[in-house]
């Protein structure tokens, strides 16, 4: 839930102008589970998140110098042109996870869980993979699983669900995990939402290493969007 900032915060946050719009007394703040604050502008709806944990950029240690020292480790974002794009980014990521004996979970829309299944199985990747090494998940599903009330996914119901899953197949096997819950979430105009799922898979991550690829359509973001959502990544892949 959502909690209300004091009134000497919503001064504070009010007196600054709306880096959008420009208009004063414009801005309000509201605190999310992870401690970060939401600001939002109320007349042009400019938006953003600040003093959560951010990832490293790249080339600068962190995530990245844990990938390198040999744990699949890492959390990247795709902005993909179109279907083509994505699926053949996403094949390759999970077969090269697979040749290294890893487990593979999708969490994706259900026209791109089939478009994938098919692509795996034209190259028998499918067949050749063992029990449990592949998961799929419905991403719109997976997300009513977690998502409060607020729009905001509750931190509790996304450790006993999705952490679940995830400590689970990570247990003793490396996991390379692709989602499109963020890109739904986005789309829909809930990109607080979308924000806040990527902070609880990089908290994921500190406890239990694994990879994620996040998967953005180019249609749903603007060169902003892109600089924002870049912030809670690791790596944009190209």
């Amino acid at each position: 839930m959502l909690r209300t900032p004091t009134n000497a915060a919503r001064r504070r946050v009010a007196a600054h102008a709306c880096p959008c719009c420009r208009r004063l007394w414009a801005l309000s703040g509201s605190r999310i589970p992870s401690g970060s604050w939401v600001i939002a502008c109320k007349f042009c709806g400019w938006h953003a998140i600040r003093g959560g944990p951010r990832r490293p950029a790249p080339g600068t240690g962190g995530a990245s110098s844990r990938a390198d020292a040999g744990t699949d480790w890492s959390h990247r974002v795709l902005f993909h042109a179109g279907d083509d794009h994505l699926m053949g980014a996403v094949e390759d990521y999970l077969v090269a996870g697979w040749e290294a004996g890893g487990v593979g979970l999708v969490i994706a829309t259900p026209q791109h869980r089939t478009a994938l299944r098919d692509r795996l199985a034209a190259h028998g990747v499918l067949d050749s993979l063992g029990q449990g090494r592949y998961v799929e998940l419905d991403a719109a599903a997976t997300l009513e699983q977690f998502m409060g009330d607020d729009g905001v996914p509750d931190p509790e119901r996304f450790a006993t669900t999705v952490g679940s899953l995830v400590r689970d197949h990570a247990a003793d096997r490396t996991l390379r995990g692709f989602g499109e819950m963020v890109d739904l979430l986005w789309a829909g105009g809930n990109a607080v939402g979308a924000l806040e799922l990527e902070r609880l898979w990089s908290g994921l991550q500190d406890e239990v290493p694994f990879a994620l690829l996040c998967a953005y359509a180019e249609s749903h973001v603007d060169e902003d969007d892109r600089v924002e959502i870049a912030r809670v990544h690791d790596h944009v892949t190209a």
